[in-house]
């Protein structure tokens, strides 16, 4: 069953104040809720609860949160009814296609070179060392991911 998005934001700012309980238990649940919901706009906010986080278990259950979303969105598109998809292709030799413009898709972004992009994540992961001296080296690269997305 699909909340409603109002509903669904009230369910998400209720759950993001536990991520900020101070129970640990709390902070694991809150954290198990908010993965199950499976939507990705939480991404962003189980990332800033995992930065702010100091118990691991409740880091871990953050991180399976954030694994669990993606697990849940990247399936939908492969699992959608092809015989009433929203696009209604049922049949794809009788499409017919219209394209407007030159056909050209421009990046405006600006490139960033993969010696660039190595030495932003070293500087995070420095930075992460020296801030979380404990931290496994799979946390660091969780905490890497969530900052660079």
């Amino acid at each position: 069953m699909a909340l409603k998005p109002d509903y669904l934001q009230l369910v998400i700012e209720a759950f993001s104040k536990r991520l900020k309980h101070s129970d640990a238990q709390m902070r694991i649940k809150a954290a198990q809720c908010l993965g199950k919901m499976g939507d990705e706009s939480i991404i962003p906010l189980l990332c800033q609860a995992l930065e702010a986080e100091n118990d691991l278990a409740v880091q871990f259950s953050i991180m399976d949160a954030i694994v669990l979303i993606d697990n849940l969105t990247s399936e939908t598109p492969m699992s959608e009814n092809t015989q009433g998809s929203k696009y209604n292709i049922v049949q794809p030799q009788n499409v017919q296609i219209i394209e407007q413009g030159d056909g050209i898709i421009h990046n405006y972004a600006t490139p960033q070179n993969l010696a660039e992009a190595a030495q932003e994540i070293q500087q995070l992961i420095s930075q992460l060392t020296q801030t979380y001296p404990t931290n496994t080296e799979i946390e660091k690269q969780t905490f890497v991911a969530c900052r660079t997305s």
